[in-house]
C-alpha cells in the first residue's frame, strides 16, 4: 500500500497536478 502511494506521488511530482487530478476523476 505504501508503495502504491509512493509512487502516486512520483507520478504527481513527474506528469503534473492536472494529470493527477484526471486520474483522480476516472
Amino acid at each position: 500500500m505504501r508503495k502504491a502511494e509512493q509512487g502516486m506521488r512520483m507520478g504527481v511530482a513527474e506528469h503534473g497536478m492536472a494529470d493527477y487530478s484526471c486520474s483522480l476523476n476516472k
